[in-house]
């Protein structure tokens, strides 16, 4: 008779309590098959120190020629997060090329613990629009989205005083 399989129950026990458990894919590409391993190896050794991260098995393909001399390889991460929020930081700071839930096939997410997970997407968002508008457009650019901003803001008025004469 086989014992039991630690990372299964405590995959269990935390789903129960709304965590979940996820198989990440991230994709490496190096000019030798040295570096992709190395720093595919260095990657997947962090994951397990993410806050939120109960545990984290990965699994290495070995890195394939490309064109160019190009090495290229990936690697699936299955890792059981405490939290729906806690995944959310972690898919904005690793961003990976694909994403599986395991576990729950369902799943019930308080409102306010909703609107905070996407809360974390939202402010990535704005940080690169905001770093493309400073960095990346043009001056007459920058013009344009200042003077839309401004049609904004008189629009909101418009609706603000008429929604203070109802």
């Amino acid at each position: 008779m086989k014992g039991k399989n630690p990372y299964m129950e405590k995959t269990e026990e935390v789903v129960k309590n709304g965590g979940l458990l996820a198989q990440l894919f991230f994709d490496f590409h190096g000019t030798s098959k040295e570096s992709v391993e190395n720093t595919c190896i260095g990657f997947s050794s962090t994951l397990n120190k993410e806050e939120g991260v109960i545990f984290c098995i990965s699994e290495i393909e070995k890195p394939i020629e490309q064109e160019g001399s190009i090495y290229s390889t990936y690697m699936k991460a299955s890792i059981l997060f405490v939290d729906f929020q806690s995944f959310c930081n972690f898919i904005t700071k690793y961003t990976p090329i694909s994403i599986e839930i395991i576990k729950p096939e369902e799943f019930k997410i308080k409102n306010i613990d909703l609107a905070n997970s996407l809360l974390i997407f939202s402010n990535v968002l704005y940080d690169l629009k905001l770093k493309i508008y400073t960095s990346l457009l043009s001056e007459n650019e920058k013009k344009i989205i200042e003077e839309t901003v401004k049609k904004r803001e008189e629009l909101g008025k418009i609706l603000k005083k008429g929604g203070e004469d109802s």
